[in-house]
């Protein structure tokens, strides 16, 4: 069980265990993907199976939605950021980075011409990259966000306004209480709760 795993390890070392078990747990992932890319340029899926899906599937025991999720991380990766496949590999980034880096650099340059995209991915890959060896995921998602705003400034002051104007915040009776649903800017919902907590102390 989960508890008899960690019941011998003394509390002041379980949060040190536990970070180091994660670490290489991403590690490990960072190699199953480039073994997965490897397998499947070869052209040829192991063991008789028809195609790198049917070999995940049944070797790799993965649902069919997890084969087809991971054989397409694992080419993107090869074929577009092997810059950070490789800086994944060797631990230097982790994995939340990783997809933080590539769905960032993608969404920003889908404005960009297609035949320039290669070239500016590139530079931007160098750079996050270099951020995301030295700082946490926040900083990478920070960068990216920076990226969308110099390749398309006024498409990401137009989302800003459009995500502003969606905020809601809806109150509706329920019973003797009072349900509260709503949208709101990681900001807003931030001053919010630390609204609420103050309230909730005072009562």
């Amino acid at each position: 069980t989960a508890r008899g795993a960690t019941a011998s390890v003394p509390a002041e070392a379980l949060p040190g265990l536990v970070a180091t078990i994660q670490v290489t747990a991403d590690r490990a992932s960072a190699a199953v993907h480039a073994g997965v890319a490897a397998v499947h340029a070869s052209g040829v899926a192991p063991g008789g199976h028809g195609s790198t899906v049917g070999w995940l599937l049944e070797d790799a025991r993965l649902s069919k939605e997890q084969a087809i999720g991971m054989l397409a991380r694992s080419a993107m990766l090869q074929e577009r950021y092997r810059a950070t496949a490789a800086a994944w590999l060797e631990g230097r980034i982790s994995g939340a980075a990783v997809s933080t880096l590539t769905r960032g650099i993608d969404r920003a340059l889908s404005v960009v011409p297609h035949d320039e995209r290669p070239l500016r991915a590139a530079e931007a890959e160098e750079i996050i990259v270099g951020i995301a060896e030295e700082h946490p995921v926040s900083a990478v998602a920070r960068a990216v966000k920076h990226l969308r705003f110099v390749v398309d400034p006024e498409g990401e002051a137009r989302a800003a306004r459009e995500a502003h104007d969606d905020q809601r915040l809806r109150f509706t009776p329920d019973g003797h209480l009072v349900r509260i649903d709503g949208r709101l800017s990681p900001e807003a919902a931030a001053l919010l709760w630390r609204r609420v907590l103050a309230f909730l102390a005072r009562i």
